[in-house]
């Protein structure tokens, strides 16, 4: 995740907050913030918003302290902070952006025209604002069908125009969506699970030629069991493939070979 609001910083400002974002890479919580103070002190947004994170962290929640650093980042602009805010219910205890409805279409507000002008981190930030507006169980459906949604497109956008969070994201989401659908058709024989190579190319799926070949001549119960331990599924699972069969019984062949 990166600043949407980030300006070059004093030497000996910029050299606290690297080492307070490498102690945030281990997750030491505690330590950080002492570097990180002082960059928000000077102005720095992104620490601000980092602060909110590690106070929220070692509280197990949204407390007061940590929404009151959200707010010092979203007051600059910062969109991440913004939808901290909304999931903390910042406007119920009176917290509210002077002109929008919620925390939400604040942060869509202000990362939007960002996002149309070519920045590729208000992109990545549209991804996780549309995300959090559009929320709903449907969404694992219709990335699971393949069908785009607005979170999906930005997140799209974000990854083509290099970002590197954006691709491993992009990536996650386009693989862990294909594979439920793959893994199902992956019980049938070889001439059906041709078919489903060729749905699956349609799907922006390419790798599943792979994926076929292997489990081709193996159960349902056999592939379910193995693919319900990868961690991208762990939650996902019962939505892919409940969608998948419904999709592929619709599409091919009722008949089993």
């Amino acid at each position: 995740m990166w600043s949407l609001n980030s300006w070059a910083l004093p030497a000996d400002i910029q050299a606290a907050k690297d080492e307070g974002m490498r102690l945030w890479g281990l997750s030491e919580w505690i330590e950080m913030q002492p570097y990180l103070e002082q960059c928000a002190e000077a102005g720095d947004v992104e620490s601000m918003y980092y602060l909110g994170e590690a106070t929220r962290l070692l509280s197990r929640g949204l407390t007061t302290e940590a929404m009151e650093w959200y707010l010092k980042a979203a007051e600059q602009g910062d969109p991440y902070a913004m939808l901290r805010l909304f999931q903390g219910g910042a406007c119920i205890g009176g917290e509210c952006p002077e002109d929008s409805d919620d925390w939400r279409e604040a942060a869509l507000d202000i990362t939007l025209p960002k996002a149309e002008a070519g920045d590729p981190e208000a992109m990545l930030a549209m991804y996780y604002i549309y995300a959090n507006l559009d929320a709903s169980r449907l969404t694992f459906v219709y990335n699971f069908l393949g069908i785009p949604t607005r979170a999906g497109k930005w997140l799209k956008r974000a990854a083509e125009a290099g970002l590197p969070e954006a691709q491993t994201r992009w990536g996650a989401i386009s693989w862990a969506a294909g594979a439920g659908i793959l893994r199902k058709a992956a019980a049938w024989t070889p001439p059906k699970a041709g078919l489903v190579v060729r749905l699956s190319r349609v799907m922006y799926l390419p790798w599943s030629r792979w994926i076929v070949s292997i489990e081709s001549n193996k159960t349902l119960n056999q592939a379910g069991n193995g693919w319900n331990k990868h961690p991208c599924m762990v939650v996902m699972k019962d939505v892919y493939e409940l969608a998948g069969v419904i999709l592929i019984r619709l599409i091919l062949p009722t008949n089993d070979a």
